[in-house]
């Protein structure tokens, strides 16, 4: 029946309302065809039991239209402790949250974070473009604390997260710091990427858009500054990223800092192509793979 109910785009799917074990797992499997599910609350008991977590892990995998998430799992005493000695707790639903690159909030409590998951998740994090929100909190801190910085690792190469949060830890305050200054950090890519699509086409603002392009946030801000609504101010983000100063060779060069006026290239001794001699579509097809903050590095950010 939920899949003929598009009108449905929020779900809590709960342990306490569904006790059969065999229901809950039919309900994920449920899940899977119906795509206008975007926002999703799990709350879970017997969480890590292996039926339970596998179809809730193969729903997320599949679940590209999903972009809210929240799995609460709930452990007794007995539990925590085998989960605690047990390096495969959590994997499957571990690989499933770094796996789906859709998720723009994903929020976790009672996670086995062991050193494995901890980097599954930090290659996750690296190579979303869409996770703007992230909360973890885990089942045991002694493991946590040792895999802190791995996670840190990859939460420092996204440039979208705004709201990170993650268990207080004694003596990690380095780390814990390294983590605020990348939400500030990515705050102000968001606030400068917005400034460029309204017009303000500054050097700093142009490697912004770059950096968080089609960012949720980004488009709100424009949305409420032009006073448009999201079509609109998609559109508006699109024009912005096709502007002469991002397109044109001798414009994105200038832009970039590596020439004043326009790009000229010393003749070589063969007949090979140069730079200045590419024709339009061939250097639009190389500034695919190029950003403005690739030419000056990570100290423009």
């Amino acid at each position: 029946m939920l899949p003929e109910c598009p009108e449905v785009t929020s779900l809590t799917v709960s342990s306490f309302h569904l006790e059969n074990s065999e229901i809950l797992r039919r309900t994920f499997e449920i899940l899977v065809s119906s795509n206008h599910v975007t926002s999703l609350r799990v709350c879970v008991q017997d969480c890590f039991l292996h039926k339970i977590q596998a179809a809730m892990a193969a729903y997320i995998m599949e679940a590209r239209t999903l972009k809210d998430l929240e799995v609460h799992s709930y452990v007794n005493e007995p539990e925590l402790e085998d989960q605690q000695h047990d390096p495969d707790a959590g994997k499957l639903l571990v690989n499933a949250l770094a796996s789906n690159l859709s998720l723009t909030r994903i929020t976790v409590r009672e996670l086995p974070l062991s050193e494995d998951n901890c980097e599954v998740l930090a290659n996750g994090f690296a190579n979303s473009q869409n996770l703007s929100e992230l909360s973890i909190a885990v089942l045991s801190r002694d493991s946590y604390n040792s895999s802190l910085q791995t996670l840190v690792s990859g939460i420092e190469s996204n440039y979208r997260l705004l709201r990170v949060g993650l268990p207080i830890c004694k003596g990690r305050n380095t780390e814990l710091v390294v983590i605020r200054n990348i939400t500030r950090r990515n705050a102000s890519l968001v606030a400068r990427a917005a400034r460029f699509v309204m017009g303000d086409h500054d050097p700093i603002n142009a490697r912004a858009v770059e950096l968080v392009s089609g960012h949720e946030r980004v488009l709100s801000i424009v949305q409420e500054n032009a006073a448009v609504d999201a079509r609109e101010a998609a559109t508006m983000f699109n024009c912005a990223l096709g502007l002469r100063c991002l397109t044109d060779l001798d414009d994105y060069m200038r832009l970039a800092g590596v020439v004043k006026r326009r790009v000229q290239c010393i003749g070589g001794r063969d007949s090979s192509v140069q730079l200045d001699e590419l024709s339009y579509e061939c250097w639009i097809h190389i500034r695919k793979f190029l950003t403005v903050a690739d030419v000056l590095g990570a100290d423009c950010l």
